[in-house]
């Protein structure tokens, strides 16, 4: 599939940008053999942009082939509800459209804060992992809004009920639930970002202090969950435990609440995730839930 996405890129850009693309000039980047068992992951390519300079491409997959103009939509959505400092990072694509009924995305090309070898990725996660975690601190404060508590409980349920969850994880559900319905717990959304891993994160090309832009917006939702984000963000970067405790604790003051309740909001993200999962595989859903579970806990 990935083979055929280069070929069919390069045909589509060329009648674009009416210059024939060369056939190195399209490559595929971080597409590790899961994207073809996932029919709605998106494929990620180098590519030209429109004026030539480097560029960094998104395709859809067959599954959910409005993916990336959902995450073009989210990045407009999202770049109107912060300040211009916050919306900074959030780069509006220079080209979108669709390739062969996919939808696709164009942005200038930057270099991924994984990037290079084991050395080099370790010294950039540990210069860049403040920046990015309190940069997503601020977009919560700005972006707070009431809670559903409906959407909450039903989120809860979803953890609670499945019996292929830990029982403590289970039991935690049940709790928050409970505490929920109870008047004990009033939740707030805030906007998350989804998909917040490194993997995500590109530096500029000439960038000065710590300047970054976050990408892969599809999973975007207004109405999120606090802490999901930073719980992946902390696992993808592996943060020691008292900075993730640090920035875990920054967050809980800004979203005024409880510390058992750290793991009531990610304990709802996750049972969110897990109503919406359209093509995601549920064993890698709760492999995945599991493990943030632990982090969060761990915090």
């Amino acid at each position: 599939m990935i083979s055929h996405s280069v070929e069919t890129i390069r045909a589509s850009l060329s009648s674009r940008y009416e210059r024939m693309i060369e056939p190195g000039q399209i490559v595929a980047v971080g597409n590790g053999a899961f994207k073809d068992d996932v029919a709605d992951a998106t494929l990620k390519f180098l590519a030209p942009t429109p004026e030539g300079a480097p560029g960094f491409l998104i395709l859809s997959g067959p599954g959910n082939p409005d993916l990336v103009a959902r995450a073009v939509r989210s990045i407009n959505e999202a770049r109107s509800e912060v300040s211009p400092q916050i919306a900074a990072p959030i780069l509006p694509a220079v080209l979108e459209g669709t390739i062969s009924g996919m939808s696709f995305a164009l942005w200038p090309r930057s270099r991924s804060l994984d990037e290079g070898g084991k050395v080099k990725r370790l010294i950039r996660r540990r210069l860049y992992a403040g920046a990015i975690l309190d940069w997503n601190a601020d977009l919560v404060r700005q972006t707070l809004l009431p809670g559903l508590a409906q959407t909450f409980q039903d989120d809860l349920h979803v953890i609670a009920n499945d019996d292929l969850f830990p029982q403590e994880m289970r039991r935690d559900a049940d709790r928050a639930a409970t505490r929920l319905a109870r008047g004990e717990w009033t939740p707030r959304h805030a906007l998350h970002h989804g998909d917040f891993w490194s993997g995500n994160i590109l530096l500029p090309q000439r960038g000065t202090g710590r300047a970054f832009h976050v990408i892969d917006w599809a999973g975007m939702q207004r109405r999120g969950y606090p802490f999901y984000d930073l719980a992946r963000m902390s696992q993808s970067l592996r943060i020691g435990r008292r900075q993730h405790h640090r920035h875990v604790e920054k967050l809980r003051a800004i979203v005024d609440c409880a510390p058992r309740d750290v793991t009531s909001y990610m304990l709802s993200a996750l049972g969110h995730i897990g109503r919406n999962l359209e093509h995601f595989p549920p064993e890698r859903y709760r492999a995945m839930a599991i493990d943030i579970y632990g982090t969060m806990n761990a915090a």
